[in-house]
């Protein structure tokens, strides 16, 4: 026996959209202010709390901010 999840479908893929748009873009904004700062040569034990902190921070806009329709 089988279960079809294809009714779930469009459910879940609003529900990855909605992820990578809350987690996806603030990563990859951490990722490179943290890269530009390492280029910048600043030293690793300011860099990785800065772009930690930079990630959570756009983390809860993105959150807050998203509007889920």
């Amino acid at each position: 026996m089988e279960v079809d999840f294809s009714p779930m479908e469009p459910i879940m893929n609003e529900l990855l959209l909605n992820l990578l748009i809350v987690l996806g873009i603030p990563f990859l904004l951490a990722m490179i202010v943290g890269w530009g700062l390492r280029k910048l040569r600043i030293p690793g034990s300011i860099v990785a709390p800065a772009a930690s902190l930079l990630l959570v921070y756009l983390v809860f806009y993105m959150f807050r901010f998203n509007t889920f329709e």
